[in-house]
């Protein structure tokens, strides 16, 4: 087994959502890149259970989230900032490894821009921080391994 790191993983977006055949550009900009995924729970404990609480898992809650120096010229902060301003969908890819190599697993989901956060400090850069999560598309999101 060979451990992967984080500069190995990959960020993608995709104009036309991830349906068909996505045409995936790359965020090669993106930093402190996190996935974020939890699964909300039921309460299913029974009279029987000793005095212990018993859960199943429900839904996933999915997020990503992950900052960008703003430079409007380069291609996926101008697109993000579209996205954003415009409430429009994109497809995202947050995979361990490049997008077409087999055995590289992560999420694939149609998302929003739901938070575009630009800091204007004055020792640095602008900076935008970005919050996407999966929205309502005709494709659910997934968690995918490339096989070939």
């Amino acid at each position: 087994m060979s451990l992967k790191r984080g500069y190995e993983a990959k960020l993608y977006y995709c104009a036309d959502g991830i349906g068909g055949t996505p045409e995936w550009t790359e965020v090669t900009t993106a930093r402190g890149v996190r996935l974020l995924t939890s699964m909300g729970e039921v309460d299913l404990t029974p009279r029987a259970c000793g005095g212990f609480k018993m859960t199943e898992p429900t839904l996933i809650d999915m997020s990503l989230e992950f900052e960008l120096p703003y430079d409007p010229a380069v291609g996926p902060v101008d697109a993000l900032e579209d996205a954003y301003f415009g409430r429009t969908l994109l497809g995202f890819a947050v995979m361990s490894e490049g997008v077409a190599v087999v055995g590289s697993r992560g999420a694939w989901f149609d998302g929003k821009v739901l938070k575009w956060e630009r800091d204007e400090g004055e020792a640095g850069v602008l900076m935008v921080s970005v919050t996407i999560k999966p929205c309502y598309s005709t494709d659910v999101p997934e968690w995918k391994e490339i096989t070939a």
